[in-house]
């Protein structure tokens, strides 16, 4: 015994098929909006690819770019003459006994400035390479980390490596590694 009967060809809506059907809209519907974010603004592509951030190359990086057969010596001169430091001035005066001058006298020796006679340097070291300025009491402005290694690196073609104290006195040794 059967206990309903279905006839075939008639439409059949009761309450399951109601049911089911709203269930089916209502999460087509709401998939179809869940994407949508009212407090950000979405961006095309962004979602889900990684971002790769390369680091700002360091001030070794960069002596090795401009300087690539002699990288090495040029970091233990930088370190030798500046600590590493791209901000770091020195004044050079001539001395002749406890006398100090502002231009070259015969017998006077060209040191580094004690800091009341810096008014009376005859001239500047600027940057992590210490390029001389002569004639200057500041250095210039507006000049990059890379703008000053290119300029050194001209120098050093011209003039080696003699150009600076440290490597002159072997100062730079010291910082010299096995890297």
């Amino acid at each position: 015994m059967k206990s309903h009967k279905y006839t075939y060809g008639k439409r059949v809506i009761n309450w399951r098929t109601f049911v089911i059907s709203a269930t089916i809209l209502w999460c087509a519907v709401a998939g179809s909006h869940s994407d949508y974010d009212n407090t950000y603004v979405r961006e095309p592509d962004v979602f889900m690819k990684p971002v790769v951030v390369k680091p700002e190359p360091t001030i070794e990086d960069k002596i090795k770019h401009y300087f690539p057969r002699s990288w090495r010596t040029m970091i233990a001169v930088a370190h030798a003459e500046s600590s590493m430091k791209n901000d770091a001035i020195g004044y050079n005066c001539y001395y002749k006994g406890n006398t100090v001058y502002t231009h070259r006298v015969k017998g006077a020796v060209s040191k580094a400035c004690a800091v009341k006679d810096r008014p009376k340097a005859w001239s500047v070291d600027c940057f992590v390479l210490q390029k001389n300025y002569p004639g200057r009491k500041t250095c210039p402005e507006g000049v990059t980390i890379d703008m000053h290694l290119q300029e050194v690196a001209e120098l050093s073609k011209k003039q080696g490596l003699q150009a600076w104290s440290s490597y002159n006195a072997g100062t730079h040794k010291v910082y010299l590694t096995s890297k």
